[in-house]
């Protein structure tokens, strides 16, 4: 758990610490300020107004394969950089999974979902990503890929995802032996704003 929450914090500053170093400038002396306005530096390809920068979803969908049920996840997605017809993204947030299987106890747990989302397209945008999900009673890391459709206007506002995922898991016994290695898999649909 205390790894989850470094992991978070961390990437949380590094997009914050990345917006005040494009918005504050090398130095706050205003004679200084006018000869250094050349050297400030800028983010490359960066268009703020292509897409809001920052969106609060949540999630929800189902979970087939070895472990079958709902669940449910709150998202924080960042946009990193964008260009005209792409963008990149990184998602952080935290989920409640329902999915059971009866040779296991840990059906129902929390889980924390770690992306970068790459997506293309003007306005309604193809969406790929990769990352893991961190279960906190497996305490364990499981990659994922998601494929879907992402809805996000540029003017902020409310934003709608649909797509499915497929990732990796491990199976244990009651005893904690590793059983077999199997994928998961399911649908999903988001609902946010982006601001």
């Amino acid at each position: 758990m205390n790894i989850v929450k470094k992991i978070f914090l961390l990437s949380l500053l590094a997009i914050i610490a990345s917006d005040i170093q494009a918005i504050v400038p090398i130095s706050s002396d205003s004679s200084t300020l006018l000869s250094n306005s050349f050297n400030i530096p800028k983010r490359s390809k960066f268009k703020k107004q292509r897409y809001s920068t920052y969106t609060l979803f949540g999630e929800a969908g189902m979970t087939y394969g070895y472990y079958t049920g709902p669940r449910y996840s709150f998202n924080f997605d960042g946009i990193l950089q964008a260009t005209d017809l792409s963008a990149l993204s990184i998602r952080l947030g935290i989920g409640y999974s329902k999915a059971t299987n009866d040779s296991t106890v840990m059906g129902q747990e929390i889980f924390f979902p770690i992306a970068i989302h790459v997506f293309f397209g003007e306005k309604n945008d193809f969406d790929m990503a990769g990352g893991i999900y961190y279960y906190e009673n497996r305490q364990e890391f499981t990659p994922y890929l998601y494929i879907g459709f992402r809805h996000q206007n540029p003017k902020g506002g409310f934003t709608y995802r649909v797509g499915a995922d497929i990732h990796l898991e491990r199976v244990y016994d009651l005893k904690g032996r590793n059983l077999q290695k199997t994928a998961v898999y399911g649908p999903l649909i988001g609902l946010g704003w982006s601001f």
